[in-house]
This record gives structure tokens, sequence and C-alpha cells, in this order.
């Protein structure tokens, strides 16, 4: 089972919460072939992804020591300090089974604040599992 989770970056502080979409894999279609009917050889399908699970994935140590990665390890772009651009970024990736985080992406950012976007991506992608 793995988890589709979002992470909103506040500046400074960030929390995170879950993503209300669920996203599973299609079976192969039938292809029509001349009238006659052929399947399509099995692929590898993705593991279907959750939104919502009985137990939801987090940090060793919790809300807090997420909390206090994200402190110890944020570090705000020059440019836009500089500027005093602020925002939220919002970020999705999906939690496997093992607690890997894989294919994170910036769903929405910060107006003018480009490098805003790609901490809280680099900070997602360096969370330990």
């Amino acid at each position: 089972m793995e988890f589709r989770a979002l992470l909103m970056a506040f500046s400074l502080a960030f929390a995170a919460t879950g993503v209300a979409q669920v996203t599973p894999e299609p079976p192969p279609p039938d292809i029509l072939h001349e009238g006659t009917i052929e399947l399509v050889p099995e692929t590898q399908a993705e593991p279907q992804i959750f939104t919502i699970v009985e137990e939801m994935p987090e940090v060793p140590g919790g809300h807090e020591a997420m909390l206090t990665y994200i402190q110890k390890n944020l570090h705000y772009p020059g440019p836009e300090r500089e500027a005093e651009v602020e925002g939220k970024v919002f970020v999705t990736f999906v939690v496997n089974k093992d607690g890997a985080l894989r294919d994170a992406k910036v769903l929405r950012g910060v107006p003018g604040g480009p490098g805003l976007d790609k901490e809280a991506l680099r900070l997602v992608r360096e969370m330990p599992n």
C-alpha cells in the first residue's frame, strides 16, 4: 500500500496533510484487430495509491521530529529573502510501503519565488523515510 501526501510550506513553518485524490491504474484495454480480439499482455502495473489509510505514515519521531528536520534543514533562498517574498508551497508525494518518498512535485508554488518552490521540493526529497 502506498500513500499520497501533501506538504504545505509556510515561509519557515511547514505542516503535513493528506490529499484527497486516488489515482489507481486502469487495467489494460483489449485491442481490436481485423474483427478479432487480442488481449494486451499484462504489464507490471503500479500498486494502487491510497489517500486515506488506517495508519498514517509519519517521520520517525512523529510530527515534532518532522518540524525539527525542516527547521534545521531549511535554507531560505537569498533572492527571495532579499525581495521579502513569502508564501505557501504545496508539494505532493507518494509514501511507499517502506516509507521512502517518491514522485515529489510542486502542485502550487509561490508567485515570484521559484527558489522557495525548489527549496520545498528539496526538503521533501531529502526527508528521512
